[in-house]
């Protein structure tokens, strides 16, 4: 499989191997996972999908909301639409669905509302707790924070929690997090008079939410990229670069190592995506990274449809990337969930914010 010229999978090969010579500290070992599931038998996935089927339609539209599986039920949160005198109103609902096995949804129901309405919001779930990462509140003191709820077997949310804040200065915008071994971890990107860095975020759980350590390790803001962790090395791919360098919508993808104690080593470029993509997401299914979606100017461009995969290697490098089945229709600023042996596209936009469509594709067989 291709790398760049700066050679990716060398780099980090180089690194576990010398750590292995060396007999690294455990805590600072780089870290592994195969995926949200671990599909040991059964289906598994090739780095391919079926084509998309649309679903039945959210309760509400939607965009820039955060989406999570948890308890069997698919959930989204937040986000916002359009409204009739061409401004955006924030939503505070929490809507969840059942999820079947052959990858269709049961009827969607009123979970419960996040502590006020919000959009840019990030979430994972560690199998029935949501945790709420940040994002744009319309009550001022809620954003910050890290909040979390239980999903019951009904599909109901219990009362929010907010075990604590994110460390001062720092905000998780419409990004990625995950829960592994016990931690938190989330990434984030500085506006350069913020310190202008992207930066990987770790806390324990155990016993509430630990104090957060900031891994600084991509020189360089990068707006709405598509975040990914795979195999013990996180990514950042796309998204678009500062004012002063033009508000560039970027292909370009960079990748490092994250130990377990949260930090991470030096960057690696890897191969690009696609185009240049900003406002997408990326979903990590075993060996295999998802690009789905997103657009490739700030502005002027539309959501677009394309759906492209990559090889992860055990090194952490990347195969090119791959045209898989497109969307139905050109997707920006959505959620991509994946559950079981499926992924879940919902909501969005297409030329603006805030539509009720759900798509979904098998990713394992």
């Amino acid at each position: 499989m291709g790398v760049s010229a700066n050679s990716i999978g060398v780099v980090f090969s180089i690194g576990l191997f010398a750590c292995a010579l060396a007999g690294c500290n455990h805590a600072s070992a780089p870290l592994d996972a195969a995926g949200p599931v671990d599909a040991a038998a059964g289906p598994r996935a090739d780095g391919t999908l079926t084509d998309w089927q649309t679903l039945g339609p959210m309760p509400e539209k939607r965009a820039n909301h955060c989406a999570v599986a948890a308890g069997g039920y698919l959930v989204v949160l937040g986000g916002n639409q359009a409204t009739p005198g061409g401004g955006f109103q924030s939503l505070a609902t929490v809507q969840a669905a059942p999820l079947e096995p052959d990858g269709t949804l049961g009827p969607w129901q009123l979970a419960g509302k996040t502590p006020s309405a919000v959009s840019e919001c990030t979430a994972t779930s560690d199998g029935s707790r949501i945790y709420l990462v940040d994002g744009i509140y319309d009550g001022a003191t809620d954003g910050g924070k890290v909040w979390s709820a239980d999903l019951d077997e009904h599909g109901r949310l219990g009362p929010w929690t907010a075990l604590g804040p994110l460390p001062p200065g720092t905000r998780v915008l419409y990004s990625t997090a995950w829960v592994l071994g016990g931690a938190l971890y989330a990434m984030d990107s500085k506006l350069p008079e913020e310190g202008d860095v992207t930066l990987t975020l770790r806390a324990s759980l155990q016993g509430g939410l630990g104090p957060f350590v900031e891994s600084d390790w991509l020189p360089g803001f990068r707006g709405h990229p598509e975040y990914a962790f795979a195999r013990g090395f996180v990514y950042v791919l796309g998204g678009y670069v500062a004012a002063d360098a033009g508000d560039v919508v970027i292909a370009e993808v960079q990748g490092a190592p994250l130990s377990q104690d949260g930090t991470v080593g030096a960057p690696e470029t890897a191969e690009a995506l696609p185009a240049p993509t900003a406002f997408g997401t990326v979903t990590f299914v075993e060996n295999y990274l998802f690009l789905v979606g997103g657009k490739s100017a700030i502005f002027a461009a539309d959501g677009s449809a394309l759906v492209a995969s990559t090889e992860v290697e055990a090194s952490g490098a990347l195969g090119g990337f791959t045209a898989q089945a497109a969307l139905p229709e050109g997707r920006t600023s959505h959620a991509t969930v994946l559950a079981g042996d499926f992924l879940y596209v919902t909501g969005g936009g297409y030329d603006g914010p805030g539509l009720d469509t759900v798509y979904a594709a098998r990713v394992r067989r």
